[in-house]
């Protein structure tokens, strides 16, 4: 009698974003927009909509990181099979500068904007680090280092594709209108801050719009590529992105509480609903942290919510210079 036992492969491992993040070095935010919006992967979803990533997906998600960081476009390299991505991936030699496939080694992609920003950076031990980056990479240009935010020359400003690049200690959810108001003071197309220590709902809060929260890396190396991939990230977006709010708590409960001079009360009743409605977009983003298996879910919502707001804006705009009102100084 014979034993004719079959021999059984393990199990392939399955992934949770979070050591899929860690395995490819595709921060968490990216990895959920890289799949929704491109469809660089597909992972597989528990019953309760959590998503497992396998060891191709990740491999996929690294080589991806990989050229995004070499100035490639996110939109550009999920259209590319494995087999493609390792082509390219041998092209880049020494890690040298990589464009769009529609262009030369050197040259700035296009559709999509830059590839590289110009970085204006503030803190301490950041403010060290990105000085020794920009040094050695010369796909970024430093436009200012800075130790702390009161160091930054009043007249300071970051015109065209510039990143805001901050370091803070502690994140709280408080925080949000004040680096808003920052980036727009220099006016910065993007904000990345990194962080050592923060509250759920502070990463929630700010990692929306044009604005990312990333934990604080160990090396260089990493910060390098977390400058370069939140960018990719910012430029894939383009004009179809949430924006910033226009307008902080403060400024609207100000118009809100105006005494207008045209026979309605439009921009009081326009700020008041700007106010909701900035308050559910902050809602959904921390729901997407609460309630990962939900997240694709309040990602919708977030985005709704941002693009009701960016219209009420408009609005707003016009009608408060109909009543007279200086928006600049709010």
């Amino acid at each position: 009698m014979s034993n004719n036992h079959e021999t059984r492969s393990p199990p392939e491992p399955r992934y949770r974003i979070g050591m899929a993040s860690r395995l490819s070095g595709v921060p968490p935010h990216n990895l959920r927009k890289w799949e929704s919006r491109y469809g660089v992967v597909n992972p597989q979803r528990t019953p309760g909509g959590g998503r497992l990533y396998s060891t191709q997906d990740v491999e996929r998600l690294s080589r991806a990181r990989h050229l995004v960081d070499a100035g490639m476009d996110i939109s550009e390299v999920a259209r590319l099979d494995d087999e493609q991505l390792d082509e390219l991936l041998h092209a880049l030699g020494g890690g040298a500068a990589l464009a769009s496939s529609a262009g030369e080694a050197g040259t700035t992609p296009t559709p999509g904007g830059p590839a590289s920003p110009d970085v204006l950076v503030i803190g301490n031990a950041l403010s060290t680090v990105m000085s020794q980056i920009a040094h050695e990479n010369p796909r970024i240009r430093l436009l200012g280092s800075y130790v702390s935010e009161q160091d930054v020359p009043a007249d300071a400003v970051m015109a065209g594709e510039t990143l805001l690049v901050l370091e803070q200690t502690g994140l709280h959810p408080d925080a949000l209108d004040r680096i808003q108001e920052l980036a727009s003071r220099l006016g910065a197309r993007g904000t990345l801050v990194f962080y050592n220590f923060a509250s759920r709902g502070a990463i929630a809060a700010l990692d929306r719009g044009n604005i990312r929260a990333v934990a604080m890396p160990p090396s260089a190396y990493d910060v390098e590529r977390d400058v370069f991939a939140v960018w990719g990230e910012l430029v894939a977006s383009g004009d179809g992105g949430a924006s910033a709010p226009r307008f902080t708590e403060h400024a609207l409960a100000t118009i809100a509480q105006a005494s207008p001079t045209v026979a309605c009360e439009c921009p009081r009743h326009i700020a008041s609903i700007l106010m909701t409605v900035q308050a559910f977009e902050r809602y959904s983003a921390e729901c997407i942290i609460a309630q990962p298996d939900d997240a694709a879910l309040h990602e919708r919502l977030r985005d709704t919510a941002a693009a009701a707001r960016s219209l009420l804006e408009g609005a707003l705009v016009d009608v408060a210079r109909a009543d007279g009102m200086d928006l600049a100084a709010l």
